[in-house]
């Protein structure tokens, strides 16, 4: 049986939302909807999110051309261009930036820009070390990662290296288990996921292989169905969708991957076939623009996955040097048989025993894990300036009093436990008793979902 980390402490907590799914209906495969086309006719383009605009960024034949799109009004507009022409590049944001890296001109590039949407200007950055095109980029904990792809020759290359936006630096990282290029990216949980593509034998391939920014290792996965290249993918509500692309011709294929079940299944087809494509999302909405049909084209077009269950999911939040323990068991003497990690000990540190302490503002993981490998968990943690209890929502008693939880019309159902009775209890049916000053979580469990609500006393 699985287990969880598990926070001993109630007090310094917070709810988070994390994207945890569940199958839907096996009829429900998805919708595709036409947007407004792009201003120009592009493919091999970029695109990236910030502040719920898409960014559609250079490409052939506008090599250095930056249009905006507003999803909410279903409009376009053109804003300042890239310093370099290129195509073939990716585009990644990163705390209210985007970075265009690398990419092909005449030959393959190394450069980097960073542009700023606030003032509508492009900056050049360290360049990246490996020049290359047909690679894949995304972002984890704010870093970069640039991994595999190909030069203009048909060269391909395994290398992967990290930028940090914060220092401008590159760091090489673990390779790729061999060479690729042409294949789609996509990142959930924190887990980068290379699909597809072109290998080392210049033949299309459907190989899907993981990459842990944490422990810098590789893993290979089940492959995709459908091997194909030039195609792009994207995460919503923690399934990837692997859409479009060549194998000899263009297609329309869409595909959706589970990284907890590693199981893919065919979705509703994309209503243009293309490949060389930008893609982004928005509010859970795909949006494919541009490509190459076999001729370039400005159409933009959206898919909306199905609906899938959310889940909560703890996480710890923390004033500027409080204090919290976290254990892998109930015994809190196991915690020595577990190696503990911090993603960020400028934000949050944790000792041997899993007691973590609150450094400076931001957000960490905090991890656990065994010998063997078998457990490897993690919480976020997120530290403030202020008082962190006052951020926290939560129901409101007083010692004596009583609320009741609903959760389904059947109390049977449900299954409901307090974390801390000492606070609060809570009965068969969700009725919960305030008994003491503190805050308590209320857990209900319905139908293998976990939902958790907090319950603030006052003596």
């Amino acid at each position: 049986m699985k287990r969880f980390l598990t926070i001993i402490l109630t007090l310094c907590m917070v709810l988070s939302i994390s994207g945890v799914s569940a199958w839907a209906d096996n009829k429900d495969l998805g919708t595709w909807q036409t947007k407004a086309n792009m201003l120009s006719e592009r493919e091999s383009l970029g695109a990236a999110v910030l502040n719920g605009k898409i960014y559609a960024i250079g490409g052939y034949e506008n090599k250095t051309e930056v249009e905006e799109y507003d999803p909410i009004t279903d409009t376009w507009t053109t804003k300042a261009s890239m310093h370099t022409a290129r195509t073939s590049m990716e585009v990644v944001s990163v705390d209210n930036k985007i970075y265009a890296i690398g990419g092909l001109d005449k030959s393959e590039l190394s450069k980097v820009e960073e542009y700023n949407p606030r003032t509508d200007t492009w900056t050049y950055k360290t360049e990246m070390p490996t020049a290359r095109c047909y690679f894949g980029a995304a972002e984890v904990n704010g870093r970069i990662y640039a991994i595999g792809g190909g030069n203009s020759t048909g060269g391909k290359t395994a290398v992967v290296e990290e930028y940090n936006p914060e220092t401008n630096t590159w760091t090489t990282k673990a390779s790729m288990p061999a060479p690729r290029s042409k294949f789609a990216i996509a990142v959930v949980n924190k887990k980068i996921y290379i699909i597809g593509g072109n290998d080392n034998n210049n033949q299309v391939t459907g190989i899907v292989e993981e990459y842990d920014p944490q422990t810098d290792t590789w893993s290979t996965k089940n492959s995709m169905p459908t091997k194909r290249e030039y195609f792009r993918a994207a995460e919503v509500n923690g399934r990837i969708y692997a859409i479009g692309g060549f194998k000899g011709a263009g297609l329309n294929m869409v595909e959706e991957y589970d990284p907890k079940t590693d199981t893919w299944r065919t979705m509703e087809p994309m209503l243009t076939g293309r490949g060389q494509f930008g893609i982004a999302t928005v509010n859970n909405q795909i949006f494919v623009m541009g490509g190459y049909l076999p001729y370039n084209t400005s159409k933009v077009e959206a898919f909306t996955p199905p609906e899938t269950a959310q889940n909560y999911v703890l996480s710890v939040l923390l004033n500027i040097n409080e204090t919290v323990q976290l254990s892998a068991s109930y015994n809190l003497t196991d915690n020595t048989n577990f190696t503990w990690s911090s993603t960020n000990e400028a934000v949050a540190t944790v000792d041997a025993n899993g007691k973590v302490t609150a450094v400076g503002e931001g957000q960490a993981d905090i991890y656990a894990q065994n010998a063997d490998g078998t457990f490897k968990e993690y919480i976020p943690v997120k530290v403030v300036e202020g008082t962190a209890d006052e951020m926290r929502l939560a129901v409101y008693l007083t010692a004596g009093d009583n609320s009741n939880l609903y959760l389904d019309a059947d109390p049977s159902k449900v299954t409901w436990t307090s974390m801390d009775e000492s606070v609060a209890t809570v009965s068969a049916i969700g009725e919960v008793t305030a008994v003491k000053k503190g805050l308590a979580i209320i857990k209900g469990e319905l139908e293998g979902q976990t939902y958790q609500i907090y319950v603030r006393v006052n003596g």
